[in-house]
């Protein structure tokens, strides 16, 4: 396979100039053995061993591609791995647009491999927090770009893009990369209100009891007077009836026995965190 001919690839969107895409201004050019890319797809495999211009001349155009992703894509195919430079782009892009290649070309180990570190990259990255702001509005560019280059919202990337922009909704919406998005894809748009869980109360009725909000599974609350994080949830004594002001961490620190109260410290028995 090693041994096979060259293939010409072409980005046209890459040139080193600002003059159109021309003969004497081709773009960027890359080559990889023929055989090898012709195994990687179906789709590839038409692209290069056709009997049209592709096939007989060698060489494919790819446009609306840049250096890097496929750099990247390349990379994948002679190794079946591919590296993330942090500071050419934000990695959650480069996954993007790495799966949005694959998915181009109907490679099916490159959209697994580029979702699953897309996936790690939001949930393990210690600053990809709903709270961090710098780091939604690269969120809401990812999606713009995937909503833009994806067939439909229904590819993993692009619903799940989408879900997370929704549990960080309330970083999300004061952006104006949120207001980019929104108004350039309507679609998308509509997809968020529908992942928009409703409020359990209507707005009329008067503010819940501590144990109404308990039942009702509401978040929203203030913040722990141990360790000043927001709460997720509240606690509340069975005994009392009292809305712990503690987070489920740093409510056992403040309790003489496990267990108790986190207002009254009384032995009755608490619901589990």
């Amino acid at each position: 396979m090693l041994q096979s001919e060259m293939f010409k690839i072409i980005l046209p969107d890459a040139a080193t100039s600002d003059v159109p895409h021309s003969p004497s201004n081709p773009g960027l050019v890359f080559y990889a053995q023929k055989e090898l890319l012709a195994s990687l797809s179906p789709e590839l495999r038409n692209h290069i061993q056709n009997e049209m211009r592709e096939g007989l001349k060698g060489e494919m155009v790819v446009a609306d591609v840049d250096k890097v992703t496929l750099e990247r894509f390349l990379q994948w195919a002679y190794t079946r791995d591919y590296t993330v430079d942090a500071k050419s782009q934000p990695p959650l892009m480069v996954h993007t647009k790495i799966y949005v290649l694959a998915d181009r070309f109907n490679v099916p180990a490159l959209q697994d491999l580029s979702f699953g570190r897309l996936t790690a990259t939001l949930a393990d990255h210690p600053i990809l927090r709903r709270d961090f702001i710098k780091d939604m509005s690269i969120v809401l560019k990812v999606t713009l770009y995937a909503a833009d280059n994806l067939p439909n919202l229904s590819k993993p990337p692009l619903n799940y893009l989408i879900r997370y922009i929704t549990w960080g909704i309330e970083s999300a919406r004061i952006l104006p990369e949120f207001s980019d998005l929104i108004h350039a894809r309507p679609d998308v748009a509509v997809a968020l209100f529908q992942e928009v869980q409703p409020p359990w109360r209507a707005p009329w009725s008067p503010p819940p009891s501590p144990r109404e909000r308990v039942n009702s599974g509401d978040t929203e609350a203030d913040e722990c007077v141990v360790c000043q994080e927001k709460l997720t949830c509240f606690l509340l004594c069975n005994s009392c009836e009292q809305e712990a002001d503690v987070c489920p961490v740093c409510a056992p620190l403040r309790r003489k026995t496990p267990g108790n109260c986190g207002m009254c410290n009384c032995r009755r028995e608490m619901p589990r965190e």
